[in-house]
């Protein structure tokens, strides 16, 4: 893995220990700073100061986290909202938000491959590990990791993410593989649909 800059980034103020190539999510703590207003018309900084509130990030601390908010940059290509950097935080970050950055993972739940999705580890804070079910996902990897702990690089795509879902071509819609949470799932909600629908 190595740690050319290939990303976007954007500051937020995180907890003490957070450090470049660690998966973070969202804490209750807030972080109130002031800055300019920019106006979105012309992109001109304007005299009126802001005071604004975004919460705190930690390093991520179970498995499929459901707040779980990004990548800490290790050498991004550009960062935005250097207000909170400047803002006296204990230890504000540059979160990636789009791009490829390293991140630090563990096989725990199998070797990682390129085009694995990852998630949060479900021992180590602050780690990814692959995805093998459904749940929220921090990227795609780019590279196979091949120790136990170590950093690869990582296209960042949060969001959450099917996996055992086979896409039908012709119906353009999902069918569950037979045992999947995927599976239960759809039997269950059209269950309890048909249920419902036959007390009307």
């Amino acid at each position: 893995c190595n740690n050319a800059a290939g990303d976007i980034a954007e500051w937020y103020e995180t907890e003490a220990g957070v450090e470049a190539g660690d998966v973070v999510a969202i804490t209750d703590q807030q972080f109130t700073f002031q800055e300019y207003r920019v106006d979105a018309k012309t992109g001109v900084t304007t005299q009126e100061l802001l005071t604004t509130t975004t919460p705190v990030l930690a390093k991520s601390s179970g498995t499929y986290q459901r707040k779980l908010f990004g990548i800490v940059s290790t050498s991004p290509y550009q960062t935005f909202g250097d207000s909170i950097a400047k803002s006296g935080g204990q230890n504000p970050q540059a979160i990636a938000v789009v791009g490829r950055v390293p991140v630090k993972v563990t096989n725990e739940n199998g070797n990682i491959e390129p085009g694995d999705y990852l998630t949060s580890s479900a021992t180590v804070p602050g780690y990814a590990m692959k995805m093998t079910k459904s749940g929220n996902s921090i990227g795609i990897a780019l590279e196979n990791s091949n120790s136990d702990t170590e950093k690869i690089m990582v296209f960042v795509n949060l969001g959450y993410k099917l996996i055992g879902v086979n896409l039908e071509e012709h119906a353009g819609m999902a069918t569950p593989l037979p045992g999947s949470d995927s599976e239960f799932f759809v039997t269950a909600f059209f269950g309890n649909v048909y249920e419902k629908v036959g007390t009307w």
